[in-house]
């Protein structure tokens, strides 16, 4: 991305956000001023004006008229007047704004609640009449003797008992292990559970030390219904954030007990920290990335160790690759409630949508932009579509729990 991308990003952000000083208002019209009349970047925004609400103000609605008092706002040398003029003339347009960056094939989403109210055109509406809700907290407890319990059906309060163990269902979406008895002691019997989230499902799991776990769709978690020995054992698959507490041995030196999390072979080990794990094998990488602590991630004869910040990447090729300065709010969106994209292909997106919609993709054509955005998780598909839609530059039709996506 050239440095005039990017301050033209920022520069975008901070009138949206309502953040801009004078100077930086009146920095972005300039350049908008300085766009030749094909240009991609006018021609969003010419499209996203003709779609805005503005029917109370109808003079408005004349794109040339707008523009030219925009050009002699920025020609005149009081900055006051002219951030004014621009923020009446495009302050509708800032709930929901779709912009091509000019230079490069990305757009900047900025979404707000009266963009959702107001993304479905009759055309949308049409395509869409099958639509889907999104995905919700559900999950399947297998227990160490194969008996399953469906988790969103079953009632709050305690489940059953395993030795010292209590498996409460505490609320919803809401799972965790009380032990009575102390931890790190060798010698009992190891049970293991497993805790099992569908497409569209997500779920929230106490270990029996007190570690909280949170399981995006498509996952799963094994884990002993009580800790001992030397490790704290576990293994996942899918994508599972953890806030490990520290456990200190029962017995000996009482020395802490690592926390080891085993994902396709490779290995994370940490003591007490907060870390994200994505695993999907349709992702073809595994990314591991710390916020808070450290963890060594092991790969055969491999290792990185993290400090809060950093990421790894275990590639294809079994690379295992040290990345800096992440985008932690990207990793972090889905357990906040948000689809977010930086930067990311359609086929990246959709794979998301698929795991937490539960709907199959069918591509009909080729989309080679890449797309910046963040959309809450909490609605419907037809929601998300439309505002994707709102590019231009990709269309979709609901069929059933199949996904059509064409240019």
């Amino acid at each position: 991305m050239s440095a005039n991308l990017q301050r033209l990003q920022y520069l975008l952000q901070q009138y949206l956000r309502d953040t801009g000083t004078p100077d930086e208002l009146r920095e972005f019209w300039e350049r908008f001023a300085e766009l030749e009349e094909d240009d991609p970047l006018k021609k969003e925004l010419w499209l996203l004006w003709q779609s805005s609400a503005v029917e109370d103000q109808p003079e408005k609605k004349d794109w040339k008229n707008a523009e030219q008092r925009i050009r002699e706002q920025i020609a005149t040398p009081d900055n006051r007047q002219s951030s004014f003029i621009t923020r009446r003339i495009f302050g509708r347009v800032a709930a929901a704004v779709i912009v091509l960056l000019t230079g490069a094939a990305m757009y900047f989403l900025v979404f707000q609640k009266s963009s959702v109210q107001t993304a479905h055109t009759e055309m949308q509406s049409q395509r869409f009449k099958n639509d889907l809700i999104p995905g919700g907290n559900k999950a399947v407890l297998t227990l160490s003797n194969g008996t399953r319990i469906l988790l969103d059906s079953a009632e709050n309060g305690m489940l059953l008992q395993q030795g010292n163990t209590k498996i409460l269902k505490q609320g919803t979406g809401q799972l965790a292990y009380k032990t009575t008895g102390p931890q790190g002691k060798t010698g009992n019997e190891i049970l293991f559970n497993t805790l099992s989230t569908p497409r569209g499902g997500q779920y929230k799991l106490t270990l029996p030390d007190g570690t909280q776990v949170w399981l995006n769709s498509a996952s799963s978690i094994r884990f002993p219904s009580a800790f001992s020995g030397k490790a704290r054992d576990i293994q996942i698959t899918g994508e599972a954030y953890f806030e490990v507490t520290h456990l200190q041995a029962a017995i000996g030196n009482g020395k802490n007990i690592p926390f080891i999390v085993t994902v396709n072979g490779m290995k994370v080990e940490v003591l007490g920290t907060h870390f994200n794990i994505n695993a999907y094998e349709d992702e073809g990488i595994i990314k591991t990335t710390l916020l808070q602590g450290s963890v060594k991630v092991i790969q055969e004869d491999q290792q990185q160790i993290l400090i809060a910040g950093q990421q790894a990447k275990l590639k294809q090729d079994g690379h295992l690759e040290l990345v800096k300065g992440p985008d932690l709010e990207e990793v972090m969106a889905w357990k906040n409630g948000f689809f977010q994209f930086q930067n990311d292909s359609i086929s990246n997106i959709m794979r998301q949508v698929a795991r937490w919609y539960d709907v199959d993709i069918n591509y009909q054509g080729n989309i080679s932009q890449l797309f910046i955005g963040k959309v809450p998780r909490n609605v419907n598909v037809s929601t998300l579509l439309s505002i994707l839609e709102s590019t231009g530059w990709v269309h979709f039709k609901i069929n059933g729990r199949e996904i059509i996506v064409e240019p």
